[in-house]
């Protein structure tokens, strides 16, 4: 194995390189806008029921995956067979030597995917004795159900990771206070002790923000992990070479977005 090891200054990785990225922010700061952005031919998976948003985008195909009823759950079985036949197409693609049918793959979003996992576990995961796990109080899940829920969670997002293309999910943010130092720090919205390691699982992490000022709203990309906000980071803007944050993102102006960045980092080099 180690004769395949390759000096740096022969590694190009604009030749097949892919975002798997992780999309972050509130409620209406441009998110799934955002993963517009990436090139060529997309899927949509939309778990948050935003479609609506991005309607009438070019080389765009939507799937929605939704859960009206979390005590019927289905979404989170959907959206595995989904990843299953993306892998399937994938390995049929290898075989006939044919391209892999989309350039990129949105998970819209990551927060919805975690509750999705949890209706799953609380309705249908049993103990080793056949038996259904016990509820908290009121129905809430009880401490039995997280780790079933994190560990499911964690397979499915991986699974999506290696598909040969770009891979962007998005997530909701959340204020978590670490008791024990006193902190207060944002992380991507998911269930239990997943929410420190998830940006682990990305490339590009970005932070989106929406800013109203004097000459109407903007939209901006944070993605150098500062304060709070400390688990963003960029393997395309590797030591801030390649540009300064934040990233303002006009979707009037083109190229914008991921398509700017990717030109950026590949095509211009650097600032």
């Amino acid at each position: 194995m180690l004769e395949q090891a390759k000096d740096a200054s022969d590694y190009t990785p604009d030749k097949g390189y892919h975002i798997k990225g992780l999309l972050t922010g509130e409620s209406g700061s441009g998110k799934t806008t955002g993963t517009m952005s990436l090139p060529g031919k997309k899927l949509l998976i939309d778990l948050d029921g935003r479609a609506e948003s991005v309607a009438g985008f070019p080389d765009l195909r939507i799937l929605k995956i939704l859960e009206p009823n979390a005590k019927k759950p289905t979404a989170w079985e959907e959206l595995n067979e989904v990843l299953n036949d993306l892998w399937e197409v994938k390995d049929e693609c290898e075989e006939s030597k044919d391209p892999f049918p989309y350039t990129s793959i949105i998970i819209d979003g990551l927060t919805m995917a975690g509750r999705y996992a949890m209706n799953w576990v609380m309705e249908k995961a049993i103990t080793n004795d056949g038996k259904k796990l016990s509820r908290g109080p009121g129905g809430s899940p009880s401490q039995p159900h997280y780790q079933p829920q994190m560990t499911m969670f964690a397979k499915t997002v991986l699974g999506f990771i290696p598909l040969p293309c770009h891979i962007v999910f998005t997530s909701h943010l959340d204020l978590y206070q670490d008791k024990q130092l006193g902190t207060l720090k944002y992380y991507p919205k998911v269930i239990g002790n997943t929410r420190t390691e998830v940006s682990n699982w990305f490339n590009e992490t970005y932070e989106c923000v929406r800013e109203e000022g004097s000459n109407g709203v903007e939209y901006q990309w944070n993605t150098v992990g500062i304060g709070r906000t400390g688990f963003i980071k960029s393997s395309l803007n590797a030591l801030g070479k390649y540009w300064d944050d934040p990233i303002v993102v006009d979707f009037d102006k083109e190229p914008v977005g991921f398509q700017k960045l990717l030109d950026i980092r590949f095509k211009k080099g650097g600032k």
